[in-house]
């Protein structure tokens, strides 16, 4: 590893450079009770991940850096082509079914361990966790993508930030595996119209250099579930859905995310409490109270499941309405859910009293919140009504902060995956 300092591209730049971004998440509700097939709301948020992509004349090598874990690695362009480009793709099904659209014909498992030899091969020293998970979804990525054509790679720097804490229920994994898939499309599209090489299922489309169609954003989709599978092993798919098309989702374990109508986005404020969360004891916790007290927690989880449902509605309505008065009924009406909802959460073992703190200020100024995710810690979600008083706000971030706690106002039911700045 190279001592930490960004890059500097300004003497080095060719000019040829694009960013793009994907933004993270937040379940709206039905944490834990979507894990006993019921109904989930989760929203993208305004925080994001973001990949710019420069070509650089510095010669035969690939950058890799990123700010948030404060790295930097380079590769050499010949070693990534012999060991990662230039040798067939590991498949599940014949040559001709595959190309960049069809990340699930890989053989997952044999392409990660391709990568993995890679790292060790051409890393004199042992990678530390986050680092290795980050360049192992960056090189399975350039290996799907770029081996599945017969592009050669210019000299890149391929530098990584993000809004986003990590591991905090936030989608950090899949904003990051969205935005990294998507640069890597995008450099392809801006290279080549023919994107396979003679062994793989030709594909070609009309597409442009100013974003996605809804035909890429399905296989840039595709591909973040993939890197998710690196990170998490069994991933929902929720996340990486969310992180590509953004907006609301109602999600059911099992069955596709469906979209939910949005005409604007939503004003939110996003407060950490601090509190280190464990998701998978938090799950564990609560089938262990559901096996002791079955009829009791399968009713709460009925409740939380109609709570969604109603937030749904709710959610629907406020996409008709024009009226700031008749949104501000609705605006209401969710407040009351989401207090009810915390309710049942607390109620199944999930809460802190960090959180409750959190909600318990909040309150103080007629504004409503919940936890998000897991619960036991983490964040809280509270919805801001439109044209809540300004200075009421601030004051109530002010004393958030005065009691430990990191508050940002974000938006949810933004927009996914994107490109930001063109070549």
């Amino acid at each position: 590893m190279i001592n930490y300092y960004p890059f500097d591209t300004s003497s080095v730049t060719t000019g040829s450079t694009f960013k793009i971004s994907a933004p993270g998440k937040v379940i709206l509700n039905g944490e834990h009770s979507v894990v006993y097939g019921k109904l989930a709301i989760a929203a993208s948020i305004d925080l994001r991940t973001t990949f710019e992509v420069t070509e650089i004349n510095i010669p035969d090598v690939l950058i890799i850096q990123c700010r948030t874990l404060k790295f930097v690695y380079k590769y050499n362009l010949m070693d990534i082509e012999n060991f990662l480009l230039n040798v067939p793709l590991p498949l599940l099904r014949d040559d001709k079914d595959y190309n960049l659209e069809y990340p699930q014909y890989l053989d997952h498992d044999n392409l990660l361990n391709r990568v993995d030899k890679f790292l060790k091969r051409f890393h004199q020293i042992d990678l530390i966790e986050n680092h290795l998970v980050s360049l192992k979804s960056i090189f399975y990525l350039l290996t799907g993508i770029i081996g599945t054509t017969d592009l050669h790679l210019t000299p890149l720097l391929m530098d990584c930030s993000t809004d986003l804490n990590t591991g905090a229920g936030l989608g950090s994994s899949a904003s990051f595996a969205v935005a990294a898939a998507a640069s890597l499309i995008h450099y392809v599209k801006s290279k080549s119209s023919n994107l396979s090489k003679s062994r793989y299922k030709t594909s070609e489309w009309d597409f442009d250099l100013t974003g996605f169609s809804d035909r890429e954003l399905s296989f840039i989709c595709r591909w973040g579930f993939s890197v998710e599978k690196i990170i998490h092993g069994t991933p929902s798919g929720l996340d990486n859905t969310i992180c590509t098309y953004g907006a609301v989702v109602e999600y059911r374990k099992g069955a596709s995310p469906i979209k939910v109508k949005m005409h604007r986005a939503l004003n939110l404020l996003l407060i950490n409490s601090n509190v280190p969360r464990e998701t998978k004891r938090l799950v564990m916790k609560v089938g262990e109270r559901r096996k002791r007290f079955p009829l009791i927690l399968d009713h709460i989880l009925d409740a939380m499941d109609a709570v969604s449902k109603t937030v749904l509605e709710k959610m629907e309505q406020l996409s008709t309405l024009t009226s700031l008065d008749d949104a501000m009924d609705v605006y209401n009406d969710l407040a009351d859910i989401w207090s009810m909802n915390q309710s049942l959460l607390d109620a199944i073992g999930v809460g802190h009293k960090k959180l409750t703190k959190i909600i318990q200020i909040l309150s103080n100024y007629n504004l409503s919140a919940k936890l998000t995710g897991a619960g036991g810690g983490g964040y809280a979600i509270c919805l801001i009504p439109p044209k809540f008083d300004s200075d009421m706000l601030k004051k109530a971030v002010a004393e958030l902060g005065t009691q430990g706690f990191d508050v940002i106002n974000t938006n949810f039911g933004v927009e996914g995956v994107r490109l930001d700045k063109k070549i």
